[in-house]
């Protein structure tokens, strides 16, 4: 318990930064309360305030307790044991050890040595009359908190003497389906599609060059399932982003789902910069090892592009409503000032360095995570070199939930391309990121597994005929907003 504290605390921390950054950002309760949190139970814990679960992070000192997890797996496990007297021990299933208060280290709890319950280890778990859960400690005899002014601060036992806002949790037995968060809706979703369904998706590439999402329902009287935008690069993009977002919402609130990427400029440029030269461009290996290091000044730069995104996503996440990200799109091709840089330092480690501080900073809980490859075959190797760009696993946490492959060698959607996509994918999701001309009914038909297709902006009605285009759209395996075949809505 003490280790699911201190995550509790860090995303509440998260949370209260992220939302305090915009005006238009609250706080709500993502999850419902729950009951049969018993002696011998295997639970998980999540905050009451922001629904994100407890992890025991055991790639840390002590393995403190820190909220960071926004799907919940076997770090976040916690078996109930008796301590006699009403009181109860957390076991963490993370490393087998119970949850301490550490009295020698401000009350945080951690999960870092104790192999049997004594004092420290000794807990009163309670369910309160709203049907959240307190955890008092035995040791300080105060309550479980999630400090809500520091994302880095384990959950503590140190000032609460009575149980509010911060010292509610939810916890849910293992077996029990818990309520989901966005992210866990969108990701249950389409992995129950992958197989049967594709949804259609179409990029809204630059704004003042044409809505490409309403030119789908122009062609086929059918909005697509999944609208695509781009945070961008240019000065004048980069002031009308709110629009964008506005427009995605928007679809968000018809059923459809959101897609976003953003074609950034080099940490070593200004915010805004050109194509050729800024997108377009390389960086020194001095560089590149000072962007992906924690307190490096690109480090820095890039986390203040984030800094200025992420409000963004956090109006989506207030919405009520999933997204889709696909942070440095085509991860192999070295045409991109981010792209090209193989091995565990290079691209998939900024894609590392990404979604932590957007997950662990800013509390962004419903983001799914795409890992985006290009259909380059490397004749060196023989192969497309998935692994060189994988961003794998932190601390066995999974930092990509869907592979995506964009369809740019004018060979096409081969059997060859989505059996090697598929086979590196094994049991996760796969998508056409990008494509610059529609999958055929027979070939979506051959090749099941894609969950969706992205059509670039102009390009689908420069190469598809309108026949085409409908005749993709009204497949029967294909989703669309409002076709015959309707996405659920969020």
């Amino acid at each position: 318990m003490n280790k699911l504290l201190p995550m509790l605390i860090v995303h509440l921390s998260a949370m209260f930064l992220a939302f305090t950054a915009t005006a238009s950002a609250t706080t709500t309760k993502t999850l419902a309360a729950t009951s049969g949190c018993t002696v011998g139970s295997t639970v998980v814990f999540a905050s009451a305030t922001n629904g994100i679960y407890v992890t025991a992070d055991t790639t840390q000192t002590n393995t403190p307790l820190l909220a960071e997890q926004a799907n919940p797996q076997a770090w976040e496990e916690y078996k109930i044991v008796d301590a006699g007297n009403g009181w109860v021990g957390l076991k963490a299933l993370s490393n087998g050890l119970y949850v301490s208060a550490d009295l020698n280290n401000g009350d945080a709890l951690e999960a870092g040595w104790a192999t049997t319950i004594q004092s420290w280890e000794m807990f009163q778990l309670s369910a309160l009359s709203n049907g959240y859960y307190s955890l008092q400690s035995y040791a300080s005899g105060y309550y479980v908190s999630a400090n809500p002014d520091d994302a880095k601060t384990p959950l503590m036992a140190q000032w609460a003497t009575t149980a509010q806002e911060w010292e509610e949790f939810v916890c849910t037995p293992v077996g029990q389906a818990p309520a989901g968060t966005q992210r866990q809706e969108m990701l249950q979703f389409i992995n129950n599609i992958s197989g049967s369904k594709t949804m259609a998706g179409q990029h809204n590439r630059e704004s003042d060059e044409g809505n490409f999402i309403q030119a789908m329902d122009n062609i086929t009287g059918d909005y697509p399932a999944l609208w695509g935008g781009d945070f961008l690069y240019e000065s004048d993009q980069i002031a009308n982003r709110q629009n964008m977002i506005n427009y995605e919402i928007q679809g968000g609130q018809k059923g459809a789902a959101i897609d976003l990427m953003y074609h950034a400029c080099p940490p070593t440029q200004a915010e805004s910069c050109d194509w050729d030269g800024g997108v377009l461009s390389t960086l020194t290996d001095a560089q590149w090892s000072d962007l992906v290091t924690d307190g490096g000044t690109l480090n820095g730069v890039w986390k203040s592009r984030l800094d200025n995104i992420a409000p963004y996503f956090q109006q989506i996440q207030s919405a009520g409503l999933p997204v889709i990200f696909r942070p440095m799109h085509e991860m192999n091709q070295s045409a991109f000032w981010w792209g090209g840089r193989p091995g565990s330092t290079g691209t998939a480690k900024l894609f590392q360095v990404t979604r932590d501080y957007l997950t662990n900073h800013w509390g962004l809980f419903n983001i799914v995570w795409v890992w985006s490859m290009q259909d380059i075959w490397d004749s060196s190797t023989g192969s497309y070199d998935f692994s060189e760009y994988d961003p794998g696993s932190v601390a066995v946490i999974p930092m990509w939930d869907v592979m995506s492959l964009d369809f740019y060698d004018g060979a096409g959607f081969t059997t060859a391309k989505y059996n090697a996509v598929s086979s590196y994918a094994g049991s996760k999701p796969i998508a056409i990121g990008e494509c610059e001309q529609l999958p055929t009914p027979s070939q979506l038909a051959a090749q099941p597994k894609w969950i969706y297709f992205m059509g670039w902006a102009e390009l689908i009605q420069e190469n598809d005929t309108n026949a085409q285009i409908q005749a993709t759209y009204w497949a029967p395996d294909v989703l669309t907003t409002n076709g015959n075949n309707k996405m659920p809505g969020w």
